[in-house]
């Protein structure tokens, strides 16, 4: 993470640990941190779902800053290219304080519109988020998940098209993506849109 050119007065007001209410984990620990579900959403991020990301360990010094000033740009944006930039990215809505330092960020929860059921190796079946890493199979590894979907060439192909438009949205703000695994990144097949794709590690971006 840099720093942005954002002012401070178009900084939202943190968000405390403790106002959030009862955690459920949503996502098993990751390198950096973890994702929950908070019992309660807070009224700066806007309507519609969230979730908090905690950080495993205190982000470097700055970082708070930077956070802070992800969601004042995001928040600084037309409303046009909020709505483009948030289909993209699970954006930072608002940066979590534990006491003094930054503990996490509020984003948007994105399991609406990527969670699907998927027929896990042992038969059981499970909401899960499906991400990039699922293309990266056999041709038929889908529609053996339950999911109806073929993945051939031409679905690879159109994701590829999604994901290079969303990082051309980034690019044009001098936003870049650095940190492009296959479980960062989320995809969806819909019957009359097409595929449609979404960022989710975007605290990883650089300005």
């Amino acid at each position: 993470m840099t720093a942005l050119a954002v002012p401070r007065t178009a900084r939202p007001r943190a968000v405390r640990l403790e106002d959030l209410g009862e955690l459920a984990p949503v996502s098993r620990a990751g390198g950096q941190g973890r994702v929950y579900r908070p019992q309660l959403g807070p009224v700066s991020a806007g309507p519609g779902r969230v979730v908090v990301k905690l950080y495993r360990r205190a982000p470097a010094a700055g970082a708070a800053d930077v956070l802070a000033d992800m969601v004042g740009w995001g928040r600084s944006l037309p409303s046009e290219q909020q709505l483009s930039l948030h289909r993209i990215a699970a954006w930072p809505l608002a940066v979590v304080y534990a006491g003094r330092h930054a503990a996490g960020i509020v984003m948007r929860d994105v399991s609406s519109r990527f969670a699907v059921p998927f027929v896990m190796p042992s038969g059981r079946r499970e909401r899960v988020l499906l991400t990039l890493e699922h293309m990266l199979g056999a041709d038929g590894y889908l529609e053996l998940r339950g999911l109806g979907v073929r993945l051939d060439t031409a679905r690879r192909a159109e994701v590829a098209e999604r994901i290079s438009a969303g990082l051309a949205f980034l690019h044009r703000h001098g936003i870049a993506a650095g940190d492009i695994a296959p479980n960062n990144l989320v995809v969806a097949f819909g019957d009359t849109h097409g595929a449609a794709m979404s960022f989710i590690d975007c605290d990883s971006m650089a300005f």
